[in-house]
């Protein structure tokens, strides 16, 4: 029988907690470093670029009555 991935998932996280306390770091501190080592490999989503309007020419009517 397969183990719960959610189980794994919290297995591994525990795992990893365990280990930065051995080595005095905190837990959000070994995130930050991972994510320091793959800034590459990270999704990036920020704002989305404007939209470009196209510009119309417009040509004004003669005026009426003169």
């Amino acid at each position: 029988m397969h183990e719960d991935p959610l189980q794994e998932l919290r297995h591994i996280r525990h795992h990893i907690e365990q280990t930065c306390a051995e080595q005095g770091q905190t837990y959000a501190e070994y995130l930050s470093q991972v994510q320091r080592k793959y800034t590459e490999r990270l999704v990036r989503r920020g704002p989305k670029p404007r939209l470009k309007v196209k510009e119309r020419s417009v040509t004004q009517e003669p005026a009426h009555g003169a």
